[in-house]
């Protein structure tokens, strides 16, 4: 889902992150992340605020344990619906002191995609919802203990401290999702007038399976058009 950028992001540590999904309610995903991100101080605390799950008893001495450790203790623990509500309400109270513009509807999907994480905890995985895919997704589970070719774990809440990069990034509003086309005449091209501004320029760009969507499209020139109009390093 969404939150694999965040695994880039602990490993690259940019000064800024924008992040540019086409769908609204990846943005609104991620706005969920924040709010959970700015009320947890630790792995296990944002796991049980994602899952509305209590946390161990000794949850105080986890910070060092390791993802299998996490994953087990929330594959076995039982949804709190009372921390459920609570969180449900934490989260917007989070979300109305940033000040954003979010309507009632999204609000209310906001609601829908925490309550899909609290209700699978992690059998939870991508969905297409309007169509018939054949396409198997790997369950959130799976996406934790996955491990890169020299056989470690690389998903950003397998560490604290990777945990940590992105706990502090988003507390200082430095991870911004915004919703567009890469292949559209406004989003990356106000992104790049947004950085030369404040005097920035890209020194990566990770676009995973989208320009599989563009070749289809036949958008391809108009996405490497909007690439070249950015301050690059």
């Amino acid at each position: 889902g969404p939150d694999q950028n965040y695994t880039y992001i602990a490993q690259v540590r940019p000064k800024l992150a924008i992040m540019v999904d086409i769908r609204r309610d990846a943005m609104l995903q991620h706005l969920l992340y924040k709010s959970l991100f700015m009320m947890s101080k630790s792995r296990v605390e944002y796991l049980s605020n994602l899952f509305a799950r209590p946390l161990p008893k000794d949850h105080r001495r986890w910070q060092n344990r390791p993802i299998r450790d996490l994953v087990d203790y929330f594959d076995r623990t039982p949804l709190d619906p009372t921390m459920a509500e609570r969180l449900r309400l934490e989260v917007r109270r989070v979300l109305g002191d940033l000040g954003l513009l979010l309507s009632p509807r999204d609000l209310e999907t906001i609601d829908e995609i925490h309550s899909a994480f609290a209700t699978d905890c992690l059998e939870v995985r991508y969905t297409i919802r309007d169509r018939p895919s054949g396409r198997f997704f790997p369950a959130f589970r799976d996406i934790l203990l996955e491990k890169d070719l020299a056989g470690n774990y690389r998903n950003y809440l397998a560490r604290e401290d990777t945990f940590e990069v992105l706990r502090q990034m988003h507390e200082q509003h430095r991870i911004i999702p915004i919703t567009g086309d890469l292949a559209g005449q406004q989003a990356l091209r106000s992104v790049g007038a947004y950085l030369r501004e404040i005097g920035e320029t890209v020194t990566a760009f990770y676009v995973s399976n989208v320009e599989f969507y563009l070749w289809r499209q036949d958008t391809m020139g108009r996405w490497v058009d909007n690439l070249r109009a950015l301050p690059i390093n």
